[in-house]
This record gives structure tokens, sequence and C-alpha cells, in this order.
């Protein structure tokens, strides 16, 4: 049997060699992507300052739960929750500290130790 083509490999492979014209599937880690997954991992020391003694340590994705649940025991809603923890993982510290005055809350980021 002989084939036309002088391909190697026969005339059924149509793909080019993985060497050969193929990028790699892994991509280059950049300094964004890592403070990004920093900024995931952080956990939070959130205070509640109308209540001594109310501290509690959460990821960032927990924020706005922990500080509803405090303003729902004050039968408050607030869209500034959800403004906050957004603030929190954009690391926007200014408004963090803006917004935290408003909901009577300090939120830093928690230090192992």
């Amino acid at each position: 049997m002989t084939y036309s083509n002088r391909n190697p490999r026969g005339p059924w492979t149509c793909f080019p060699r993985p060497h050969i014209g193929f990028r790699s599937a892994r991509r280059r880690v950049t300094h964004r992507d890592k403070v990004t997954r920093a900024q995931e991992r952080a956990t939070y020391k959130v205070t509640d300052r109308l209540h001594r003694g109310r501290t509690v340590c959460v990821p960032g994705d927990h924020i706005a739960a922990t500080v509803s649940a405090w303003l729902a025991e004050l039968e408050v809603r607030s869209p500034l929750v959800e403004d906050l923890a957004r603030a929190v993982t954009a690391a926007d510290w200014p408004a963090v500290y803006d917004i935290g005055d408003l909901l009577a809350v300090s939120v830093e980021v928690a230090v192992p130790a």
C-alpha cells in the first residue's frame, strides 16, 4: 500500500507535532495573580464597635455575612455591607475605613501568630 503524501506518520494524521505550533497549557504566574491569591486567602479581624468584646476573624468572603448578622440583631439592613466587603477584597482601605465608620465596625488584616 503506497500513499501519495510523504508524511512519515501516514496520511491519517492531520495534527501537527506537539512542539510545532502549540503553546504550553501552562501560563505564566504574574505578580498580580500572587497578590490576588493572597487577598483571597487573607483573614480579616472584624470588630463590632457597638458591643464590647465582639471581634471575629473571618476570610474576606464572610465579612458581609458577619456584619449583616450583627446588624440584623439591631433590626437594621444596609446595602453598605456589600460595599464594605467589596472594598476589603479590593484592598481599598480608605473606603473600608469610611464605610466601617458608618456601620460602626472596624476591619483589619489579621496577622497569624
